[in-house]
């Protein structure tokens, strides 16, 4: 996703690589981008070809209202605060961060109705890739998210072979 959002404007405020010690699973957001001074947080989720683009859009939002709510076991923000820290966003950005970090930890949560949401899906396929229907997919998103309530979303989907990944990891 990173390589679309840059091209699309989006500034990457966090590292791919995992801040927690040990190697520990993230317990945050996938990403936190900004764009036209608005701050966009995005959660991805990938399955099989068994999965279909709705479920893991989903699966994506509702992970993300968990997370704004504060319906998950580790504080989200702290680790967003970590990686905007690391790659130097701006001090707005990680003041307000660290603000929602501090509340998180003292059991005020937020909704996610008033934040910008980016959920993700890729649908990985063993052997063929198939098209995405976009007329479909369109009419499935956009009855699934009738009922969310966001602030402003984006929404992505991706239908990509295994051996894409291994052609990637080859070229790195």
């Amino acid at each position: 996703h990173q390589s679309l959002f840059s091209h699309l404007g989006y500034k990457q405020e966090f590292q791919f690589l995992n801040l927690e010690d040990g190697g520990a699973m993230k317990k945050g957001f996938d990403g936190v981008y900004t764009f036209q001074k608005k701050d966009w947080y995005l959660e991805s989720k990938s399955g099989g070809s068994q999965n279909t683009h709705s479920q893991k859009i989903q699966l994506g939002f509702n992970d993300l209202k968990d997370k704004f709510s504060g319906n998950v076991n580790n504080n989200p923000w702290f680790n967003a605060l970590g990686h905007t820290r690391t790659v130097n966003s701006k001090k707005t950005l990680q003041n307000k961060i660290e603000l929602l970090s501090y509340n998180f930890d003292n059991k005020k949560y937020t909704k996610i109705e008033d934040y910008n949401v980016i959920p993700c899906s890729t649908i990985v396929y063993v052997n063929n890739c198939e098209k995405i229907n976009t007329i479909e997919l369109k009419k499935s998103i956009t009855n699934l998210i009738s009922e969310y309530n966001y602030s402003n979303i984006n929404i992505v989907c991706i239908n990509k072979t295994s051996l894409t990944h291994f052609k990637n990891y080859l070229k790195s």
